[in-house]
């Protein structure tokens, strides 16, 4: 609550001047800078962190978020990269780049960094799916459909991974495709409602009947029915 915004940044500022060095304070008093409507503050206190430690991976994340909402996007790229840079094993900042990138529709870019991620992590769903949306950005329709497929190969129970599968194949013009991975999501994820959402307005495509329809088809296929 905002009412206890003040007790906060008293507590964070008092535990501050026992320890100048005690991040977890700097950061939650950065915290309620955001809170307050801030931002520049709240950069100020995650600049403290990153003079002590400029490899800490946190407040590299902390910036570049704080840069990007504040419309910073160049900055919000070179934050990450440099970081990026000097450590080779970088994964968290490596994913916070591509999504940079592509934040500022630089979709080449992204994809060299998201590759090298997935190479990096052995291909974990998460930098695969860093790997799809830059795929997706330049173009590669194809690649990011094969991509996309193998999260779902490593995350056959997840919804989202197949809704994320869907919306290549849509990239794609296969809606059939879509509508099946769509369908694949309500039945081993039927509390994923945004799989579900997305089918219906898919056949919604086809008119208001086609939409009840697969409402129907929906409840029908629910694991709860059967």
């Amino acid at each position: 609550a905002k009412r206890d915004l003040p007790a906060g940044r008293q507590a964070f500022e008092a535990a501050l001047k026992k320890d100048p060095k005690f991040h977890a304070a700097r950061f939650a008093l950065a915290r309620v800078n955001v809170a307050e409507g801030n931002r520049d503050k709240a950069m100020a206190e995650i600049t403290k962190i990153l003079e002590a430690e400029p490899g800490n991976q946190r407040a590299i994340l902390d910036m570049a978020e704080l840069q990007t909402a504040g419309g910073k996007l160049d900055d919000a790229i070179a934050t990450p990269d440099k970081a990026r840079r000097a450590d080779a094993k970088a994964v968290n900042v490596r994913l916070r780049l591509v999504d940079a990138y592509l934040s500022k529709k630089d979709g080449e870019r992204a994809l060299v960094v998201a590759r090298e991620t997935a190479t990096l992590t052995g291909g974990t769903p998460q930098s695969l799916d860093a790997l799809g949306r830059a795929q997706a950005a330049v173009g590669d329709k194809a690649s990011a459909i094969g991509t996309y497929r193998q999260i779902v190969a490593q995350m056959p129970q997840s919804g989202a991974a197949l809704q994320r599968l869907a919306g290549a194949l849509l990239l794609n013009d296969d809606v059939a495709g879509a509508k099946q991975a769509l369908l694949q999501a309500s039945r081993v994820d039927p509390a994923f409602a945004p799989a579900q959402q997305d089918y219906v307005r898919l056949a919604a495509r086809d008119g208001a009947d086609a939409a009840v329809a697969a409402a129907k088809e929906l409840r029908e296929n629910s694991p709860s029915s059967a």
